[in-house]
């Protein structure tokens, strides 16, 4: 877990830059519409942020959850995610 850090680190560092460069513009990750590309990362991305969440992950440095507030385009794209109609039906009844 602790040699993963770094990579997924930079990962959603890449992913934040991304995202950044694409906002400017009202696009989503891949196209000016939500795509596939969108479905399939956000699911990984919400598993993420809930195993950075558990207090098991407070062991590790750097911190899992360190990059929450350094990724503002990456929360904003979660919130539009989470914004569209129909997703509360498909966030797992076992998250909440």
């Amino acid at each position: 877990m602790r040699a993963a850090l770094p990579a997924i680190q930079s990962e959603l560092a890449r992913l934040e830059a991304t995202l950044r460069e694409r906002a400017k513009t009202g696009a989503w990750l891949a196209t000016s519409a939500i795509s596939a590309a969108d479905i399939v990362l956000f699911p990984l991305v919400m598993s993420l942020l809930r195993a950075a969440g558990k207090p098991s992950a407070a062991a590790f440095e750097p911190r899992p959850d360190a990059f929450l507030g350094e990724v503002p385009a990456l929360a904003a794209w979660v919130a539009r995610v989470e914004g569209m109609p129909g997703y509360e039906r498909t966030y797992p009844p076992h998250w909440r």
